[in-house]
């Protein structure tokens, strides 16, 4: 019968996941975790396999009729009469056989309403393997198949501060150095990163075997990024969920200037189609340029000698606080050097941005930081509003001191001020913060907009008092009640309702993961998304009532 409701995973877990509870943990062991063996016989499932071609089968490929080839393809049989063993204990058969990445669309093609995904987690091997890019190496990668961050750098003998966990030489990076010739002259040589970019795709198109790539797609495979905002297709669930959020509204502009980029480096002549094993890799919606865009984004290091991709740094985890080393580029090396004594098996982990908050960590990279300290989440201000209110106070306006500036330039270049400090004006939005809500540059704003006669006078001459003094008078607005604060708490109490109404109306409407095109939306892009929109939502709501409002 026809499902009820769009593919799901066979539990509430993230997606990967569930691929690693139903992968081994050692390669080669093809054995089927029981609960989704016993599912699978009540529900009469029909199962397919996801297999990768077989190297053999592309043209002139290495390997194909030598030694190689003979031992590749005895493996691949031998692997595929353990996996008919395996079937056969459970009394499972297979119907079909897809490529990776294509799961999803045979399931909805035989009108699924579960799903899940069993297979060899090939990553740790591939991670191991990657160690060897390095020429000083204390350390070990790992794969975590309960941890979300998944992959992790671990030390392998004791370590003291100061100590080199990691070199790997520039040479063995993906830098944009790289870049051919040709290539090369057809962008600017300050641009580092657009070089790298470049230099990334021709090399996928080149050399698709490249180690270097072969480790990133283990590493950071295009569905690591599914939970990122800049993967979520417009129209989609997910952005119909987050559309208030300012952060979702950022990565969304962000996302429109990648593909506007992508169709200036095809008319550069970058046009690049994805070749095999690349072109099974990106998932249904997905988008190539997009996901070396956002490889380069997270991980790529800036040197004196351009932007570079370092393998196996990446591995590093983020930690806002106690992180354990840090990244450095000597002697032509990318090194992790260690800032604490660190014991074997210790986690290996940097600080990405000291300046980034909670939700900033989530914008850029795509994970949530426990680790993080500050929380802050932003509304939207229309710069109208805050117009009409300098307005209404010009209108009530008797006159200042005579040789004195009028309060109404008094009024607007205090709220220029704080609009510096704590607005995006390109978005029109305002950041709060979840701790001393009364010191937010929003609230600050406001108090200068019903400044009495008396306070305006005082602030005018903080503000002839040079630049000092300007700074002085906008730490004062924010940590200090004007007469009028109820008036001030009440109009930033109107703004913050207006905002969160907004998530109330997107709110609205079906949930379901599939968008008007009838593409389908990763579960966890929209548990993300609700999880984005759940956190601004509560630390607004708590700002009114830290603000009695």
């Amino acid at each position: 019968a026809p499902p009820a409701a769009a593919p799901r995973p066979y539990d509430s877990h993230h997606p990967r996941q569930a691929a690693r509870r139903g992968a081994t943990r050692r390669a080669g062991d093809v054995a089927l975790p029981a609960s989704l063996a016993r599912l699978a016989a009540a529900r009469g499932a029909a199962l397919c396999l996801s297999l990768p071609p077989p190297a053999a089968a592309a043209e002139g490929r290495a390997g194909g009729g030598g030694v190689g080839g003979v031992a590749e393809e005895a493996a691949t049989a031998g692997a595929g009469e353990a996996r008919e063993r395996a079937l056969a204990q459970h009394g499972l058969r297979l119907e079909a056989a897809v490529l990776p990445g294509r799961e999803l669309d045979w399931a909805r093609e035989h009108g699924a309403s579960e799903y899940g995904v069993l297979g060899d987690d090939g990553r740790a091997a591939k991670l191991h393997a990657a160690i060897e890019f390095a020429s000083t190496s204390r350390v070990r990668a790992a794969v975590d198949f309960a941890s979300a961050a998944g992959c992790s750098l671990r030390a392998a003998v004791p370590c003291a501060a100061g100590d080199v966990l990691l070199a790997v030489p520039l040479d063995k990076c993906l830098t944009s150095a790289s870049l051919g010739a040709a290539m090369s002259r057809r962008l600017p040589v300050a641009d580092g990163f657009g070089r790298l970019l470049a230099a990334t795709l021709c090399l996928m198109r080149e050399a698709p075997d490249d180690p270097r790539l072969s480790y990133y797609a283990a590493a950071c495979p295009p569905h690591h990024f599914c939970e990122h905002m800049a993967w979520w297709r417009e129209g989609g669930e997910a952005a119909r969920v987050a559309a208030n959020s300012v952060s979702y509204r950022r990565v969304a502009r962000m996302r429109r200037e990648v593909v506007e980029e992508g169709t200036a480096f095809a008319e550069a002549g970058f046009n690049f189609t994805p070749p095999p094993p690349w072109d099974s890799l990106i998932p249904q919606g997905g988008d190539m340029f997009l996901w070396v865009k956002l490889l380069l984004q997270t991980r790529a290091v800036e040197t004196d000698q351009g932007h570079v991709l370092p393998p196996c740094v990446c591995l590093a985890n983020h930690r806002s606080v106690g992180e354990s080393a840090k990244v450095c580029v000597a002697d032509g090396e990318v090194r992790l050097v260690a800032t604490v004594a660190l014991g074997v098996d210790d986690e290996v982990s940097i600080n990405y941005d000291p300046e980034a908050d909670y939700l900033d960590l989530y914008e850029r990279y795509g994970f949530w930081d426990e680790s993080a300290v500050v929380h802050t989440a932003e509304v939207v201000v229309p710069p109208a509003e805050l117009e009409a209110l300098l307005r209404e106070a010009e209108a009530a306006d008797e006159g200042g001191a005579e040789g004195a500036p009028p309060p109404s330039a008094i009024r607007r270049e205090l709220v220029a001020a704080q609009a510096e400090a704590g607005s995006d004006p390109t978005l029109q939005a305002w950041w709060l913060p979840d701790h001393l809500a009364e010191a937010a540059p929003l609230l600050a704003a406001l108090r200068a907009t019903v400044l009495t006669p008396s306070e305006s006078a005082q602030y005018a001459r903080d503000l002839a008092a040079g630049e000092a003094g300007r700074e002085a008078a906008a730490r004062r607005l924010r940590s200090a009640a004007v007469q009028n604060e109820d008036a001030a708490r009440a109009r930033m109490a109107r703004l913050v309702r207006a905002h969160l109404a907004g998530f109330e109306n997107g709110a609205a409407g079906g949930a379901s993961p599939h968008d008007a095109a009838g593409s389908f939306e990763p579960e966890a892009a929209v548990a993300a998304a609700r999880r984005l929109v759940g956190f601004e939502r509560a630390l607004l709501e708590e700002a009114l009532v830290a603000l009695g409002c």
